[in-house]
């Protein structure tokens, strides 16, 4: 039996081997490609001031790395690692105390309130994310809740030095399938304030009733936003801008979007921890009429793992919903979610850690369009976005600016 079994496995492995040859990007999208190492750092920190900073979560323990580019192209990167002993329990406490909404809405409330957490990095850590101009975080477990942008370095915040970014693993960036090739720079699709069924509200009230849904009006008020912000560009540009609203905000517009190089979908959305490809997008249901007949309009449910039928998706696309990470531990399961908008060529995903002022959101929102149309990439654009609206008296608190999380699914380009 075991020489059987051996001879089987010898097979499987023989043909699975010539399947990747002919498909290799296959191997990539089933996890099979092998991880990327330290050896494959100088592909990602390619330019001087670029960082990675990656956080392994224990029970007892926190392993904080750091890897950080040369300034000479022919040295080496340089590698920190530390342990923290740390229970997690510990760590989960001090991320709730410096999260908490009093501390998130004031300046120095933020400095006090989260000493205690971003106390633990070494200072040989803190030193070098000082001095670094991009920074990937790869959060673990709990950590993936905290601002890392956020974090007070001196009278400033670490966001006021350094593009921030997150990503799910190393290998994620480095391994990443090819996508196609987008030459649409400016055009956007907005899809927001879906007409959601009754008997669908009844259910989530039953089934979640901690989802709560943003209502509609601050949807369309975001929408708006956005689109007066494009009208006072050029007129060209608000040909690039599709806004579906309503009962034309269906699944069907995700499906057309072509070439565009960004989806904004301001519509009910929230990550299910327990099995993150169902994560639903709420939109207004599609009726079909079949011989004659119209049957019942089909559920107004999208859920994350139908992304993978979708032949084209935009590169960039913003989830808007402040629900969409309300459920405990929702962040830590990211990867699968981002992994799925991967696969229709979505490389970069951006939603809200939490709600706040609607007013100050859509700032950043219509600034990080207008930075888009500028040229700049997702990660720039996002990174003055904030900046414009942390430097007003009424955004300058971690709690206006510093919830939005963006995550990267291939090495990121930067044009300073």
């Amino acid at each position: 039996l075991e020489s059987a079994v051996e001879d089987a496995i010898g097979r499987r492995n023989a043909w699975r081997a010539g399947l990747f040859t002919r498909l290799p990007e296959l191997e990539i999208w089933r996890g099979l490609a092998p991880p990327a190492t330290a050896d494959d750092l100088t592909r990602l920190l390619d330019a001087p001031g670029k960082a990675l900073l990656q956080f392994v979560v224990d029970e007892h323990d926190l392993l904080v790395m750091l890897a950080i580019a040369p300034a000479d192209p022919d040295s080496a990167v340089a590698l920190t690692a530390n342990v923290v002993t740390i229970e997690r329990q510990d760590l989960a406490e001090r991320i709730g105390r410096a999260l908490d909404r009093t501390a998130l809405a004031g300046v120095e409330a933020w400095r006090k309130g989260s000493a205690e957490l971003f106390g633990l990095l070494p200072d040989e850590i803190v030193d070098g994310i000082e001095g670094a101009a991009s920074i990937i975080v790869v959060p673990d477990d709990v950590l993936w809740r905290v601002p890392i942008e956020a974090m007070p370095i001196g009278p400033e915040y670490l966001a006021d030095h350094a593009v921030v970014t997150y990503a799910s693993s190393l290998s994620t960036i480095l391994r990443a399938p090819a996508t196609h090739s987008n030459d649409a720079a400016a055009s956007v699709v907005v899809v927001h304030s879906p007409q959601l069924p009754s008997a669908l509200l009844d259910k989530l009230k039953a089934t979640t009733p901690s989802w709560l849904i943003r209502p509609g009006e601050a949807a369309g008020a975001e929408a708006l936003r956005i689109e007066e912000a494009a009208r006072a560009d050029k007129d060209d540009v608000v040909e690039a801008l599709a806004v579906h609203g309503g009962a034309d905000a269906t699944s069907a517009r995700l499906k057309e979007i072509g070439d565009a190089a960004a989806l904004h979908l301001a519509a009910p959305f929230r990550v299910n921890t327990a099995s993150p490809l169902f994560s639903p997008i709420l939109l207004t249901p599609v009726s079909q009429e079949i011989d004659g007949e119209r049957p019942a309009p089909r559920e107004a449910e999208f859920e994350i793992r139908e992304l993978f039928n979708l032949e084209r998706v935009a590169p960039t696309v913003m989830l808007s919903d402040p629900a969409a990470l309300s459920k405990r531990d929702a962040a830590a399961a990211l990867a699968p979610v981002a992994w799925a908008w991967r696969a229709p060529g979505a490389t970069t995903v951006i939603l809200r850690r939490w709600g706040g002022d609607e007013e100050i959101a859509r700032d950043v929102m219509a600034a990080f369009y207008e930075g888009l149309r500028a040229g700049r990439s997702a990660a720039e654009a996002l990174h003055e976005a904030r900046r414009a609206v942390r430097r007003t008296d009424a955004g300058s608190t971690p709690a206006a600016w510093a919830g939005w999380l963006i995550l990267i699914g291939k090495q990121p380009e930067f044009n300073q």
